[in-house]
């Protein structure tokens, strides 16, 4: 893919000319099992809005603008993915990336007199290696079960500083029939710590989310209870800036947790896909005769 960008306006005029090639190798290594390969070559642009040096006063204090020498941010990302379907429902994969990206953009903040301004700028680079592993499978029999685990090494680099780290993160989906397949039950849980940008470090407990489902009236009304971000665990957040002499620790902490309550009618004939029926049943089709 050859990708040429022009942007002008009165005061100036950009042109850009970027080569971004996509190479995927898939080999077979038997019949369950196959290893890829994949590498590309991807562009973010900067939108009019983020050149737009015009001054935009968000309310007093706060100023925010574009940046018109605001250059295209380029990402470089190379994977090696091993997948195994063990068996007809399970299956196990294993993953390794490293991911480059030059001059990326940020948001950035300064002070210019009592206003704060927010803009855009190419920071610097980003650096990403990381490894992943993903099960599919069915526990006693009765929960099927998603896992998916992951640890990142970051690095942002911005003019010779250097901010690092790792992160780790994973989820969890499970889900089960109970009382003769009459109430269907899930869980979600997901979490991403510590996480890194150029100049912080934020820490965030687990996403969780629970969820009741069951079909009355011969399967025509459906019911389902959703509770969101279990005990409010997600809405505290820690972020941490220690960069060129300045410290400062920021807590986030929102009473927030949603639970609510589904009701939906199906007019329609009944069809029936969950994972654990011996046969799909739908009843809109119905056998040819000959």
């Amino acid at each position: 893919l050859l990708d040429l960008t022009f942007n002008s306006s009165n005061d100036y005029d950009q042109s850009y000319t970027y080569y971004l090639p996509s190479v995927s190798l898939s080999q077979k290594l038997n019949a369950k099992s196959h290893l890829k390969l994949d590498y590309n070559r991807r562009i973010f642009r900067p939108n009019a809005y983020d050149l737009n040096d015009n001054e935009i006063v968000l309310n007093p204090g706060i100023i925010e603008m574009g940046n018109q020498n605001l250059k295209p941010q380029l990402q470089n990302r190379i994977s090696l993915k091993y997948t195994n379907s063990i068996s007809f429902r399970d299956y196990l994969s294993i993953s390794g990336y490293f991911e480059k990206s030059d001059d990326a953009i940020l948001q950035s903040i300064s002070q210019s007199g009592d206003n704060l301004v927010y803009t855009k700028a190419n920071i610097g680079d980003v650096n990403k290696l990381g490894a992943t592993v993903g099960v599919g499978t069915s526990i006693f029999g009765v929960f099927r079960t998603n896992i998916n685990l992951g640890l990142e090494y970051n690095e942002f680099e911005q003019e010779g500083d250097l901010n690092s780290g790792a992160r780790f993160y994973g989820s969890l989906f499970l889900s089960t029939y109970l009382f003769k397949d009459k109430l269907e039950l899930s869980f979600f849980g997901s979490t991403n710590n510590p996480s890194y940008d150029f100049v912080s470090r934020k820490t965030q407990r687990p996403y969780t989310n629970l969820s009741i489902s069951t079909n009355v009236f011969k399967d025509k009304l459906n019911i389902s209870l959703d509770y969101s971000d279990m005990f409010r665990m997600n809405s505290d957040i820690r972020t941490v800036i220690n960069n060129d002499n300045v410290y400062q620790v920021t807590n986030i902490q929102s009473i927030y947790s949603n639970l609510s309550v589904i009701v939906s009618y199906n007019f329609g004939d009944f069809f029936n896909d969950r994972y654990n029926s011996k046969s799909i049943e739908n009843k809109d089709l119905n056998e040819k005769e000959d």
